[in-house]
């Protein structure tokens, strides 16, 4: 009797299950964007620490070196960096932003350091590729054409942008700046570590120009964008300008030239 009230229950019908596949559908797609903003909030918030540290770090430098902030003559050159490893960063991972997507594993491993922006160019993953200490960030000491100096401990501490997350707007061969921006965070933006230990979060929208958050009255510096401007490729000169056939030799009164009056190639 059991398996006869069994065997007569009604099972789920085609349309019942096709509902419950698209609740699901509706819900993954509600829930999904949701758990992917709570990832990189998550994201933001390590990388605000990294630069927290960082910040810590430069304090500590400029404390031990009469209040001097590390530079290597400014023009872009960030090599100064390279003495914070060792005595005062122990993991270089602090110089990686963790949203940043063109960070690879193959760049924590021991190798020769660069502080090239943006990394070291093309092929991060190949096998010769050096990890730079400007993937991620960019630090202001690099353009300042002085060392930025710590004021006495008796004034108060300016409002300066020391380290942010790289946001650029890329440069078309002739130079001119595109109207997108590359940044790490999401909704579009980077933090900034101030020279007094703060950092912020700043969308790209309000940055006071390319890869520059802010202003910094007072400070004589060269605009990032400039020192990308200097490192675009110089255009090939135009070929030299060949002569119709025959015209060379009908000029001078005789036959054309063996190879038709073509000018030599120029080599580039």
């Amino acid at each position: 009797m059991r398996h006869a009230n069994l065997a007569r229950r009604p099972g789920f019908t085609l349309f019942e299950l096709l509902a419950v596949i698209a609740t699901i559908g509706i819900l993954a797609a509600i829930l999904l964007p949701a758990l992917a903003r709570s990832r990189e909030t998550a994201r933001r918030a390590s990388c605000l620490a990294n630069l927290a540290q960082l910040g810590m770090v430069l304090k500590m430098y400029a404390e031990e070196h009469d209040r001097n902030l590390p530079w290597s003559g400014g023009e872009g050159n960030a090599d100064c960096l390279l003495a914070l490893r060792g005595d005062y960063v122990t993991d270089e991972k602090i110089f990686f932003c963790p949203s940043d997507t063109n960070v690879s594993d193959v760049q924590m491993l021991e190798r020769e350091w660069t502080t090239r922006l943006n990394g070291d160019g093309e092929g991060r993953n190949d096998d010769d590729v050096r990890p730079s200490l400007r993937q991620s960030y960019d630090y202001f000491g690099a353009y300042t054409k002085a060392p930025l100096r710590y004021p006495h401990p008796s004034m108060p501490v300016p409002a300066v942008p020391l380290m942010w997350d790289i946001s650029l707007r890329p440069l078309d061969p002739n130079g001119i700046e595109d109207v997108s921006r590359s940044f790490n965070h999401i909704p579009g933006g980077g933090n900034v570590v101030m020279m007094d230990g703060s950092v912020v979060f700043v969308r790209t929208d309000r940055w006071f120009e390319n890869n520059l958050p802010f202003a910094t009255p007072g400070i004589d510096y060269i605009k990032p964008v400039d020192v990308l401007k200097a490192e675009l490729p110089e255009e090939p000169a135009p070929p030299a300008a060949t002569p119709t056939p025959g015209l060379q030799g009908a000029a001078g009164g005789g036959q054309a030239p063996i190879g038709g009056g073509l000018a030599p190639r120029r080599q580039r």
